[in-house]
């Protein structure tokens, strides 16, 4: 359980949050699957490997893709970094996939909830370090972005020590000042961060 503190101690809220074990790779769902079929772990990363290149061409060609019990993929698209942002400029050459939206289905979160089996962690969560202060954390942020071409909130939090959501807020409020430098790129799990070209 995980403490959501608010403008006041009488509005704290208490909330649930899972704490994660890792990745779970290719190679890991290939050994399980061979564990209990007859398909051999080449077979099982030759097949994810077809699935994972048929998506990409099918929502390049507009199409969303739906794997039953899995759920649905579906490209969107944004203004290539660097390029002009005025719609009199713009081309297919200054188009591109952004990011990729994914949309569970019912049945996957229904199965991984009845495989669901709770136990409360003795690890407590993170806190968000107070060592810099914003405008530091900002100068960190601005710094790396000359020495590399894009940033990732994971990126920015192992920077700045600040935990997950709390760097992902900053980052977008830094991004709503043009004079910061920093301009957004994609949604979801894909977005990252640029040096703001303009």
């Amino acid at each position: 359980m995980r403490k959501l503190i608010g403008i006041s101690s009488q509005n704290e809220k208490i909330y649930p949050q899972m704490k994660r074990k890792g990745l779970f790779s290719t190679k890991e769902i290939a050994q399980t699957i061979t564990q209990i079929s007859t398909f051999t772990e080449s077979d099982v990363i030759g097949v994810l490997d077809a699935v994972s290149h048929l998506i990409a061409k099918r929502m390049a060609d507009g199409y969303s893709v739906k794997i039953d019990n899995i759920g649905i993929f579906s490209a969107s698209l944004g203004i290539t970094p660097g390029r002009p942002q005025k719609t009199s400029q713009l081309s297919s050459l200054n188009i591109q996939i952004n990011g990729i939206n994914f949309r569970s289905s019912p049945e996957l979160i229904g199965a991984t909830n009845d495989s669901l089996q709770l136990q409360h962690s003795k690890e407590d969560f993170a806190s968000s370090s107070t060592e810099f202060t914003k405008e530091q954390r900002l100068n960190m942020a601005q710094q790396f972005l000359e020495n590399h071409e894009r940033m990732t909130v994971s990126d920015y939090a192992k920077l700045t020590g600040l935990v997950h959501g709390t760097a992902a807020h900053e980052l977008q409020f830094f991004t709503s000042k043009q004079e910061n430098g920093i301009c957004p790129v994609g949604h979801g799990p894909t977005k990252y961060y640029t040096r703001n070209q303009l």
